[in-house]
C-alpha cells in the first residue's frame, strides 16, 4: 500500500538514499526520464520536489537505501 505523504514547502524527505544507486520516480504509473532532476539536495538531506509534478499527479520513487 502506497504511503501517503503531505509537505508543506512541497519537497518529501527521503531518508538514508543512496545516491550512488539507481532512483526510479514514476508519475501515474510512468517512469520518469533523467530522475535526477526531481531531487533536491538542502543541508545535507535529500529531497523530492514535488512542486515539478502537477497537484493530482500520482507520484510512486523507489530508491536503494545506505548501508
Amino acid at each position: 500500500k502506497p504511503i501517503q505523504t503531505t509537505s508543506e514547502n512541497g519537497k518529501i524527505l527521503l531518508e538514508n538514499i543512496n545516491m550512488n544507486k539507481e532512483i526510479t520516480i514514476k508519475v501515474n504509473g510512468t517512469a520518469t526520464e533523467n530522475p535526477n532532476q526531481y531531487i533536491v539536495r538542502e543541508n545535507g538531506q535529500y529531497y523530492l520536489d514535488t512542486t515539478k509534478f502537477d497537484a493530482d499527479a500520482e507520484i510512486e520513487i523507489e530508491y536503494s537505501l545506505k548501508s
